[in-house]
């Protein structure tokens, strides 16, 4: 009999804050559409109550005022229709269509989400050792969004012994035709611009557009898995060293620390650059760890401010020393450096650790946290905004570069906002020895 009521209003009530349970007033009146105040009082009167959602028949629903039509239409629903439904199944229908009005990082993650694996999976990342081996399928690339004269995806890598490497895909090249039909303005949403969702063994035709050239070539590529190492480094020269961060997922913070400290055993490092390109993210514990390896002292790594206005001032552990020895570091960033990627930026920008160099970063500057309803279904949404140490907000704005450099070069195939940071660098050492010199 309460199916719906049960099912819809036991979902509002644990899920929204203003939902509670007073003391008994009136039935349920069309009247109680009306007003503006923050919650109205909905009575439901039944002999019996609602199993699991009210533990007394002398208590009521109170929903938030913006919910209240739902509760009076589930109301008469559950207390009048002469036909039969499936409460439970409206409202995996109904509450989909809620978290598209919010933004596109909270989802409901429905009925059949276990998330009691979920979190035995995480469980056993944490105790396993953190790998520095991924792979996906697809031709080998990573692309971002072209602006100018052509439309279409442009490539900002190009993985090692891909199938992208092998047909000579340059960095800097734009795709503006897959199978004949020209990219959408929403390519990065499809199976395209995420080749790790691709199938193996299938062929893919592209049209190109090569800048340095000024010309259109086509080319046949087979997607293939595609092996890659989340960390990698290498040195430049006898004094600057190179460090590629894809991701901040679990382990990040001890692969990244292991490379500088083989970077290290190399010889003087003098000079770093941590590249994070198209780093979409990830925990913001990794982030910390590598940031207290970079700043010494307890200093800020970022604010956060969640809907009661609060904010959060999120300090770096004790203990936090350079590893550097205060060497100059340059980090790049691009369109494509997300989430945690922009608040390690932010946090070595404004503490004049490092000069930021690049393209403006994609300004994902939300916080999700993830909300048990019951034991089958959760929601993950959107609590907290994050900013800079100073204060400076991330979320929509990005963070911008010191040293803008666009990734398009003149040359084909050459790293443009790569080499520009290799000669800043340079630069910068050759003024401080200049220094010491006189």
């Amino acid at each position: 009999m309460d199916k719906l009521l049960v099912g819809l209003l036991a979902v509002f009530v644990v899920a929204i804050p203003g939902c509670a349970y007073p003391a008994k007033t009136a039935d349920v009146s069309p009247n109680l559409l009306q007003g503006s105040q923050r919650t109205r009082a909905i009575s439901y009167q039944t002999a019996e109550p609602s199993p699991g959602l009210v533990a007394d028949k002398n208590k009521e629903i109170v929903c938030a005022t913006w919910l209240r039509k739902v509760c009076v239409v589930a109301m008469y629903m559950d207390k009048h229709y002469m036909g039969e439904f499936d409460g439970e199944a409206l409202v995996e229908k109904l509450i989909p269509v809620m978290f598209k009005g919010l933004d596109r990082h909270s989802a409901y993650l429905g009925i059949n989400s276990d998330r009691s694996e979920a979190k035995e999976e995480k469980q056993r990342k944490r105790k396993r050792q953190p790998s520095n081996k991924r792979s996906f399928s697809g031709i080998g690339i990573e692309v971002d969004l072209a602006h100018g004269d052509k439309n279409g995806l442009r490539v900002t890598q190009v993985y090692e012994n891909s199938p992208a490497e092998k047909a000579r895909i340059s960095l800097g090249d734009i795709i503006t035709h897959a199978n004949g039909r020209p990219i959408p303005e929403d390519a990065l949403a499809n199976t395209l611009g995420l080749p790790k969702l691709e199938r193996r063994k299938t062929n893919i035709t592209l049209k190109i557009w090569r800048p340095c050239l000024g010309k259109t070539y086509q080319v046949t590529v087979e997607r293939a898995e595609i092996k890659y190492s989340r960390v990698i480094s290498r040195p430049l020269d006898e004094r600057i060293a190179y460090v590629r961060v894809r991701d901040f997922e679990f382990g990040a913070s001890e692969l990244f620390l292991n490379a500088i400290q083989g970077l290290k055993r190399a010889g003087p490092l003098q000079g770093l650059i941590i590249d994070l390109r198209g780093n979409p993210g990830g925990w913001f514990g990794e982030v910390k760890k590598i940031m207290g390896r970079l700043l010494p002292g307890e200093r800020l790594s970022h604010q956060k401010r969640g809907k009661d206005g609060i904010i959060w001032r999120v300090k770096l552990a004790e203990g936090a020393r350079d590893e550097l020895s205060g060497a100059p570091i340059v980090v790049l960033i691009n369109r494509a450096s997300k989430s945690a990627s922009e608040v390690m930026a932010g946090a070595l920008q404004d503490h004049q650790r490092a000069t930021i160099m690049g393209e403006r970063s994609y300004g994902k500057g939300t916080v999700q946290s993830l909300v048990a309803l019951d034991k089958r279904s959760a929601f993950l949404m959107t609590f907290y905004h994050y900013f800079t140490p100073q204060g400076h907000p991330v979320n929509g704005v990005g963070i911008t570069p010191d040293i803008a450099v666009s990734e398009v070069s003149a040359q084909c195939g050459v790293d443009n906002q790569l080499e520009a940071a290799h000669e800043y660098l340079n630069n910068v050492l050759g003024r401080l020895f200049s220094q010491r010199a006189s």
